[in-house]
């Protein structure tokens, strides 16, 4: 039998047990986009080294276990579910990006909420990402994102009671004022970094190969936000997980899952992002034609004796995230590139993929400070090839479980 590369599934379902493979249906294949290749498969082996009239080698055995670096799965981001209701249908790919290291702030119209809130003229700021804002009585809030003067909309964790259209909106930490003139019907979804390396869900993985399917367990992994001039933009996971050959998960024949329903929502083009980059004294709408955003996850599992299976599940050690970006080069008076990266000032940024409701991304990067700048010419005209490191920052306004320090990167689903 002849197995074709295009006849391919990829499914993923969180597990209830972290470390536990669980069972998938057609209800978990993710609409993956180009092809998908079968990933490395690295099993502890093992030899007899003994001393004979040969100095040739015995063979080698394999303990059963293995541990599967999976191929690469690419996601157009398009969102998904009814756009006029009060709370979005969460993404059918959601749970990927949370086994990346992300948390879901999802919740229905109440406290933790997130608020997309117009706003007016801001005085004495601009709010600071991570401070508490109060507002009417007894209302409270934490800002998501540094937001400037000139700024129209203003993103807010509802935290105590619930905030109004009409308040008045105090920042503790910058004094900061802005009056709230209209509250989004629709919630957004928001996605955080943790640090947790327990926090995130695991994931048990399966690859479909037209009647082969390997399968791991315990899985996280990184993601890649992929954007191209005038394309989708797109989402690429890939993930590290446990594969068990005595447990007939990591290769099994098997058929491709019948009867399955992909969301048919289109990706939206890559075009008027509105990105920003902000010094806290200039604000550039930088020219541009490609951009990058790597959560950089390291990804480690650790050999374990005491487990049956040999691992342990994989865990997100690290983070180093990298926005990577071409903008064209501007006088300094405008812009100063050079100055900032020399003299460590840290940048402020955001954009978002896509215009309409339900079916747009807002990224939000705090903290930016420069890595490199090399020149570079598009079709005769002066750019850089800039490398911005997404960091949690110089000061801590509130803890994990706020839109606070260890957030560099938010992503909002509105």
């Amino acid at each position: 039998m002849v197995l074709l590369s295009r006849k391919t599934q990829a499914a993923f379902k969180v597990e209830t047990t972290p470390g536990t493979a669980i069972a998938l249906g057609p209800t978990n294949v993710v609409k993956a986009v180009g092809q998908i290749q079968l990933g490395g498969v690295n099993p502890l082996l093992f030899e007899d080294e003994t001393i004979n009239a040969t100095i040739g080698e015995l063979p080698q055995f394999a303990s059963g276990v293995a541990s599967w670096d999976m191929p690469t799965i690419s996601i157009a981001l398009a969102g998904h579910g009814d756009s006029t209701s009060s709370q979005l249908v969460k993404l059918p790919y959601g749970h990927l990006i949370e086994a990346c290291g992300f948390e879901a702030l999802d919740e229905d119209s109440g406290v933790n909420d997130v608020l997309e809130c117009t706003i007016g003229a801001i005085t004495n700021g601009p709010f600071r990402h991570g401070e508490t804002v109060t507002a009417g009585t007894g209302e409270t809030g934490v800002v998501i994102g540094d937001t400037w003067d000139g700024t129209t909309t203003i993103f807010l964790e509802d935290t105590g009671l619930d905030i109004d259209s009409t308040d008045t909106i105090t920042g503790a930490t910058s004094g900061a004022t802005a009056t709230i003139s209209a509250i989004a019907t629709l919630r957004p979804h928001a996605y955080r970094l943790l640090s947790d390396p327990d926090a995130p869900v695991t994931l048990t993985g399966g690859i479909y190969h037209d009647g082969k399917l390997i399968r791991a367990q315990g899985c996280r992994g990184n993601m890649v936000l992929r954007v191209d001039h005038a394309n989708r933009a797109f989402l690429d996971f890939s993930f590290k997980g446990v594969g068990v050959v005595s447990a007939s998960s990591l290769n099994i024949d098997s058929a491709l899952l019948p009867g399955v329903t992909i969301h048919d929502r289109t990706a939206p083009a890559s075009l008027g992002l509105g990105l920003q980059l902000n010094n806290g004294s200039l604000t550039l709408s930088p020219t541009f034609n490609r951009l990058q955003l790597d959560i950089g996850n390291q990804v480690e599992l650790q050999e374990d004796t005491n487990d049956s299976d040999g691992w342990d599940v994989a865990r997100i050690t690290n983070r180093s995230p990298r926005l990577t970006v071409n903008p064209r080069e501007v006088l300094t008076a405008t812009y100063p590139f050079i100055d900032n990266m020399l003299n460590g000032v840290t940048a402020r940024s955001r954009f978002t993929i896509g215009t309409t409701a339900g079916n747009r991304f807002t990224f939000i990067l705090p903290f930016l400070s420069t890595d490199s700048l090399d020149g570079a010419d598009r079709q005769g005209v002066r750019e850089w090839d800039g490398t911005f490191r997404a960091t949690k920052g110089t000061y801590t306004l509130s803890g994990e479980t706020a839109f606070g320090v260890n957030n560099e990167i938010i992503m909002l689903v509105r």
